[in-house]
């Protein structure tokens, strides 16, 4: 079919409308119905014709535009105050994703609409916020989902002055792995389907004092505007 597509474009004033139907016929193709050498051999042999048309040159090389600026870098940074605006204009291909996320919340309120959660701590078979130095506890946290999520990250936060315990790897509703930092433990799921799920962290608290036990966080890692979670609190330990 490549052969037979490049004898026809050696006279492209005469098939280009018959040479744009192949290109479509064979692109719309669902991908797993060939292998990778018939879809490398394709895109070589369709593209040169794609990126010498005018028309299809212009929107292949996209143009950005920042408060009516035109922008050549795709690495850039803006300082904006609060009551800035931002208008993001694009010109050329259909396609494109616009990604805006912002990451600092001093003090954020309780988010509960697509996971809520909650966290305690129990020390022996002490319930509650006031903890003894030196003695192992155990950090509960609970999330509930009204809906299946994809690809979802829970975060539970350590408080200063807690060591772990332990490090333990855990396969329970499906849980895919976990990653214990400083100042955190991430657990990592593929999916999750709706309901309520349990979740142990086993530390020790060293230091007497007073420390902020930060909020807890479920999202879904590739749509972090899905997300959830409880509000900080002060932990107590004698």
């Amino acid at each position: 079919s490549a052969v037979a597509y490049e004898i026809l474009s050696a006279d492209k004033k005469k098939h280009g409308e018959l040479l744009k139907k192949v290109r479509n016929y064979f692109l719309q193709q669902p991908s797993a119905q060939r292998n990778t050498i018939q879809s490398a051999t394709f895109l070589e042999t369709f593209l040169r014709d794609i990126v010498t048309e005018d028309q299809k040159r212009k929107e292949l090389i996209p143009e950005l535009k920042l408060n009516g600026r035109e922008e050549k870098s795709y690495s850039l940074k803006l300082d904006l105050g609060e009551n800035d605006t931002l208008n993001i204009a694009k010109n050329g291909s259909e396609l494109y994703y616009l990604y805006s996320w912002q990451n600092f919340v001093a003090n954020p309120p309780t988010k509960s609409k697509d996971f809520k959660i909650s966290s305690y701590f129990k020390q022996g078979s002490a319930k509650g916020d006031l903890l003894e130095a030196g003695k192992p506890v155990t950090l509960h946290v609970e999330v509930s989902m009204a809906q299946a999520r994809d690809y979802v990250m829970i975060e539970i936060p350590i408080p200063a002055g807690f060591s772990y315990q332990s490090k333990a790897q855990s396969r329970r509703f499906g849980e895919v792995h976990r990653e214990y930092y400083k100042d955190k433990v991430s657990i990592f799921f593929t999916n999750l389907n709706k309901g309520h799920y349990y979740f142990e962290v086993e530390l020790l608290p060293q230091f007497k004092g007073q420390v902020t036990l930060l909020p807890a966080k479920a999202e879904e890692m590739y749509f972090p505007m899905h997300s959830g979670n409880n509000t900080k609190r002060i932990i107590t330990i004698k």
